[in-house]
């Protein structure tokens, strides 16, 4: 089964196939929200990986090392928001809706909506949506609304300038305060084209939406301090096909508007092009891959395109962990992603790379002389955890960035990739691994970590750990080696850079053993 579909309208379960069925490039994602409705539990997010504020961090009690500030993913804005209305009767939720039918299809990359209304006047309309983020074209996206009626058709699009995350004090995975993230610095709207202009407050990061409306309607706006009011209406058949790009100040990144049915032919082509490299079936279990290529499609659209982001905890489906990279990249995703696309499994090897020297500075406010310790939580590259028991104790990250580097070279034996980023990852990470353990009598240990299993905070020799360094120390060394045999020109460099000693391998080699 290629797609993940919907037949009835069960109120209860839309926030769950916000989730489900959200839609993203990698780049820019949007949750499955119904554009037309307001119901409980709704999250009308959008999202941009890479893209965060700096929120004031609150301690009960101030110490050396503690964060003084968190990176959170900021909601943008909803350009999708819609009232219809038909013969200025309101389309509403708990209206008589008829044919219920969603689906989001792995094969096109397209969400797509339709039902049919009938109003108290005992008249009936056809609704459909169509909505695509584009792969090839990440900046790019098009969202198409469809209505059939006897009758005379509104729609009321109202791009609110004042958009909020979620908050919850009960949910761990949720930030605990609520913070204006981003504003509106500009907006226009004018003969079916506008524009939105987004700062966020603190990091100064600028984004910028520009979309182009075309169709079969007539329309009018009106701006004001807070929104942006368009209204579309027709006679008998209104369709609206909004064309969206967008735009960051941390890739400068840049497109042109691309018809709709190029990008559409251009995302199937390329979503054919991934599942030849990742196809797998259950020959025996129908509902068992029909689940596998929903998850397959899900990392698909969480994962970085570019070195500027990673994968969230929720990828971009929601505000889950605020949008934090965490060591699951790493151990359960990039192994993935190596055997589907090398490109974009490198992009997330130097997305830590690029990080490296935030690292370097956070083993230096830990106390450590040498090393790299990668933040546990993180958009920035800097430490978002608080909370140094489950958090910053979680030393295994550093190891676990450095097995995927390895991973990288085993799979690819690129020895321009090694000279020039994965050599020196491996080798700060393991410094670490000696920075944080100790000899003893019996051999190396390391104490005072939080290994995988949270809950069992600060331990000593914890197995996971101790494996993960371990084998950090060992390719170190083995990697080191083949680096001076096959590049001595960039051994030496790294030697010098790093400012490396013979004692430091022997004490790898030493506590590998």
């Amino acid at each position: 089964m290629k797609t993940l579909r919907e037949r009835d309208l069960n109120i209860d379960r839309l926030p769950l196939l916000e989730s489900l069925m959200f839609l993203g490039n990698g780049y820019m994602g949007s949750r499955g929200y119904l554009e037309e409705f307001s119901y409980p539990g709704s999250v009308r997010g959008n999202y941009i990986n890479g893209i965060y504020e700096r929120i004031p961090m609150n301690h009960a009690e101030w110490a050396w090392g503690f964060p003084p500030d968190s990176d959170r993913m900021p909601n943008l804005v909803d350009l999708f928001a819609i009232t219809i209305f038909l013969d200025e009767e309101e389309v509403v939720l708990d209206g008589e809706i008829e044919d219920f039918v969603r689906e989001l299809n792995f094969e096109t990359g397209l969400s797509a909506r339709s039902y049919k209304y009938r109003t108290t006047a005992g008249k009936t309309a056809e609704i459909s949506f169509e909505d695509l983020l584009s792969f090839p074209h990440k900046e790019l996206r098009v969202w198409t609304l469809n209505i059939v009626y006897d009758g005379r058709i509104e729609v009321r699009n109202n791009i609110n300038f004042h958009f909020t995350n979620v908050s919850g004090k009960e949910d761990p995975r949720l930030a605990h305060h609520d913070y204006t993230l981003a504003e509106v610095t500009g907006a226009q709207y004018e003969s079916g084209q506008g524009e939105i202009l987004i700062e966020t407050l603190r990091s100064k990061i600028q984004i910028r939406f520009d979309f182009l409306d075309e169709g079969e309607f007539n329309s009018s706006s009106v701006k004001d301090d807070d929104a942006i009011k368009i209204a579309f209406t027709a006679e008998g058949l209104l369709k609206l096909e909004r064309m969206v790009k967008c735009r960051d100040s941390i890739r400068k990144n840049d497109s042109e508007f691309i018809p709709k049915r190029e990008l559409y032919s251009k995302q199937r082509e390329f979503l054919q092009s991934v599942e030849q490299r990742a196809r797998i079936e259950f020959l025996d279990n129908e509902e068992l891959t029909a689940a596998l290529q929903l998850y397959k499609f899900h990392l698909l659209q969480s994962t970085t395109q570019d070195v500027y982001g990673n994968i969230a905890a929720k990828g971009l489906s929601g505000e889950g962990y605020e949008g934090h990279y965490f060591w699951d990249t790493e151990i359960f995703m990039f192994p993935v992603l190596l055997l589907w696309s090398r490109e974009r499994a490198r992009d997330l090897l130097l997305f830590r790379y690029n990080t490296l020297p935030a690292a370097r500075f956070r083993a230096i406010e830990l106390g450590h002389k040498h090393g790299a310790c990668f933040p546990w939580r993180t958009i920035s590259g800097t430490e978002s955890s608080g909370y140094f028991p489950a958090g910053t104790a979680q030393y295994h990250i550093n190891f676990d960035i450095a097995y995927a580097f390895i991973q990288y070279w085993l799979s690819t034996k690129d020895l321009d990739f090694l000279a020039d980023y994965a050599m020196e990852v491996i080798l700060e990470t393991a410094r670490t691994a000696l920075e944080i353990g100790s000899f003893q009598s019996d051999g190396f240990h390391i104490h005072c970590v939080t290994g995988p299993d949270e809950y069992t905070a600060m331990v000593s020799d914890n197995y996971y750990t101790n494996k993960m360094a371990q084998h950090n120390l060992e390719w170190a060394i083995k990697l080191w080696r083949i680096l001076e045999k096959e590049r001595p020109g960039d051994w030496l460099r790294l030697t010098e850079a790093l400012r490396l000693k013979d004692y430091e391998f022997e004490n790898m080699s030493k506590a590998a053993r």
